[in-house]
């Protein structure tokens, strides 16, 4: 496709078959080379995505080639705690932080474990009244979640979050955070 000198037009369509979406009318045709073509990816999570190229040469019969259905997944990055912090039982709540980017919003569920997370993350803390707070320069949504500090002391307490909608989609603490006894 676009084996000429010439331009392409590039669509998308989240459904995999309505290709409204042009991302451009103007990209290089490949000349017989390899080409690419850089996009935003949108926010548009499901797995029946794909893409259309069109070539627009007027002097070569109508060519268009769609690519076979990709899957478009949200993204979490946790910023606290990730790691190393101490909190005493009894002390103030944990500021658990994270972004987020892709429609995940409140669909998350958040797990620790106090076993470096060998234990597979069997403890649930609740996400109602998780807030998104302003979007940040990187397109993606920083969160809070009051989480009040667990009653047992231990040194290898890691935290997990977890989109509802596809378990691949999880962040996990990088290292242990410690909770101490209370004096």
């Amino acid at each position: 496709l676009g084996g000429v000198a010439g331009t392409l037009t590039i669509k998308y369509a989240a459904n995999g078959s309505d290709f409204n979406d042009t991302l451009t009318t103007a990209a290089d045709g490949s000349n017989g080379l390899n080409k690419s073509f850089e996009w935003i990816i949108p926010d548009e999570i499901g797995s029946t995505n794909k893409i259309q190229i069109i070539d627009n040469d007027p002097n070569l019969p109508a060519n268009t080639v769609t690519s076979e259905a990709f899957e478009i997944k949200g993204q979490l990055k946790l910023i606290e705690p990730y790691g190393g912090e101490i909190y005493y039982v009894g002390g103030a709540d944990i500021d658990v932080q994270w972004k987020y980017a892709g429609t995940l919003s409140s669909n998350l569920d958040l797990y620790y474990d106090s076993n470096e997370g060998l234990d597979g993350y069997p403890t649930k803390i609740n996400t109602e009244g998780a807030v998104a707070y302003n979007k940040d320069e990187d397109g993606s949504y920083i969160c809070h979640y009051s989480w009040p500090v667990p009653s047992t002391a231990g040194t290898k307490y890691r935290l997990k979050i977890q989109y509802r909608g596809d378990n691949a989609v999880k962040v996990t603490s990088n290292q242990n955070f410690v909770v101490k006894g209370s004096v």
